[in-house]
């Protein structure tokens, strides 16, 4: 945590076996900590993190969706989006309902799908695929789009 007035660190909140990579601050002064690829490279299991702002300390435990590069928060769906591209059985963007800290679904995307970018108007998720010929229509690369109101 940093005074942004006195441009100092003030706090730091530990976390292990994680190694994390993205950060969503979600409602209630949540964080929603993803545990990267580089944790799983290095033989931690897959999990994200919720961490309580205030309280200081890890609230909840992910374990259903780990090893995203990149995580979000939609405030118009009240989740959080992760680009889990070392989740256990493949890629997928993980979603969390971020008001109760709980694991909703995995969706698979594809190889180095490791961004996500929530649109809170349109309740669109987007997920950059890059090119590795599995995927129709996807030679060049191509973004899933998810969802919609």
């Amino acid at each position: 945590m940093i005074d942004p007035a006195r441009h100092r660190l003030v706090a730091m909140i530990h976390v292990s076996e994680c190694l994390p990579a993205g950060l969503a601050l979600g409602p209630d002064d949540h964080l929603l900590v993803g545990c990267s690829d580089d944790a799983v490279a290095a033989g931690f299991a897959p999990r994200s993190l919720i961490i309580d702002l205030h309280a200081r300390k890890i609230v909840a435990t992910i374990r259903q969706v780990g090893g995203s590069d990149e995580v979000g928060y939609d405030p118009g769906s009240g989740r959080y989006y992760l680009a889990a591209v070392a989740n256990t059985h493949g890629p997928v963007l993980g979603v969390i309902d971020a008001r109760r800290d709980a694991w909703l679904e995995n969706i698979p995307t594809g190889k180095h799908a490791h961004s996500v970018a929530a649109d809170p108007h349109s309740g669109q998720v987007f997920v950059p695929i890059a090119a590795d010929g599995t995927i129709k229509d996807c030679s060049n690369g191509c973004v899933d789009v998810f969802g919609g109101k």
